[in-house]
């Protein structure tokens, strides 16, 4: 068995992450589920959940030799199904420790037109069409990655800058969230403001108590710590 294959790339889909039209690489459950069969074979792994401080926390084992090694992350719930959004990723959260998906952190985020569709920011092509079809949408999500990123209009920065600079009240409280996670689930001590730099840094939308798992999970993966914010990639 041969753990470093767990972190081969495979193929990925993508969503929008944003209502400003940004859209992230992803892969699902059953893609990480097929990974460590293929690699593990389906006898030496299981996985688990459980409630950490009122979060769910999902762990994967693998058996190495005659014991069986875990890992773990926190899920957060989605807004279309909270329940089983949060026990998927938990899943694939705690298998990106192992390898599996780690590679989508090298895939760079990509940005598509909008516009609003019943309250909400929906993800355009270029013709201004709403691409409700997932396939369609990750077709021009693999064109836009492969061209060379377009500099933001000047009221687009000026939006974002807006956006780091005020968080709504709900917004604040997702941001304190993340910081008392870092500190309790990951031993990563920080404070709001910094962890509110690195969201805007990395074009992050910024979470609510809701999104704060996800947000945490996120920031320590990618080395955090409340004395390196200009030093991470």
């Amino acid at each position: 068995m041969d753990l470093n294959k767990l972190k081969d790339p495979m193929e990925y889909q993508w969503k929008q992450q944003t209502k400003t039209g940004l859209c992230v690489a992803y892969i699902d459950a059953r893609q990480v589920q097929d990974k460590l069969d293929e690699v593990c074979g389906p006898e030496n792994w299981q996985n688990e959940f459980r409630q950490v401080n009122g979060h769910l926390h999902g762990g994967v084992g693998i058996k190495i030799g005659e014991e069986w090694v875990w890992k773990w992350d926190v899920g957060i719930p989605s807004e279309m199904d909270p329940t089983k959004g949060e026990a998927s990723g938990a899943f694939k959260r705690a298998a990106v420790h192992w390898g599996v998906g780690r590679f989508l952190y090298d895939v760079e985020s990509v940005r598509l037109k909008t516009k609003e569709y019943k309250g909400k920011s929906r993800v355009c092509d270029d013709g201004m069409n709403i691409l409700w079809d997932k396939k369609a949408l990750s077709a021009l999500c693999n064109l836009k990655a492969k061209e060379a990123p377009k500099e933001e209009s000047e009221s687009e920065s000026k939006d974002e800058e807006e956006t780091c600079q005020f968080p709504s009240e709900d917004e604040k409280m997702g941001i304190s969230e993340v910081s008392a996670l870092l500190a309790t689930e990951f031993d990563v001590v920080t404070d709001d403001q910094k962890v509110k730099e690195l969201l805007w840094k990395h074009g992050k939308k910024y979470p609510t108590r809701e999104t704060a798992g996800k947000a945490a999970a996120w920031l320590k993966r990618k080395g955090v710590t409340a004395d390196n914010v200009k030093k991470v990639a």
